[in-house]
């Protein structure tokens, strides 16, 4: 993360925290912007920033915001034909600046409609389970999957005629 503020020194030690957990490779960018790397932290909440820097220790509530992983809730339909684009719907939480990317590395066409909705044009293919990731911009990521089958086939009725008074 990047911390603009003033008065900054690389003189000094440098420690920064979010609600006690330390930030790691800490580094005074100039006199106006710190830098570090965030901890785990409790994902949905807000945490306090505290910077102690040349003998002074400066507080910012709610400063950072960890993100929660996505979630998926639902897939709608949830399978579809092996040889033709399925459009889906996908329903969760915590979509942000999402990827949709299957099992081999590729990107799933897929459009925002909210940070918990998604639209995917799921690719032909075989028959079978088709596994996918929702990933958001920070590398979390989670499973869905998504079942493409044969479509049934039909060749021919027989009898082609019968009356029409009587089953036949």
């Amino acid at each position: 993360v990047l911390i603009k503020g003033s008065g900054w020194t690389d003189q000094a030690p440098l420690s920064l925290s979010l609600d006690g957990h330390l930030l790691t490779r800490t580094r005074v960018e100039s006199p106006h912007l710190i830098s570090g790397y965030t901890p785990q932290g409790m994902p949905g909440r807000y945490a306090t920033l505290k910077v102690e820097n040349a003998g002074r220790v400066v507080r910012l509530p709610e400063a950072f915001y960890w993100t929660p992983p996505p979630t998926v809730e639902r897939l709608t339909p949830a399978e579809g034909p092996s040889g033709q684009v399925n459009r889906a719907l996908l329903e969760g939480t915590s979509f942000i600046e999402p990827t949709v990317i299957d099992d081999q590395g590729q990107i799933i066409p897929s459009e925002q409609l909210s940070d918990h909705a998604l639209t995917l044009s799921i690719p032909s293919g075989p028959q079978g389970p088709f596994s996918m990731y929702v990933q958001n911009s920070d590398g979390q990521r989670t499973p869905l999957s998504f079942f493409r089958w044969d479509p049934p086939t039909l060749s021919e009725v027989t009898p082609h005629t019968g009356p029409d008074d009587t089953p036949t």
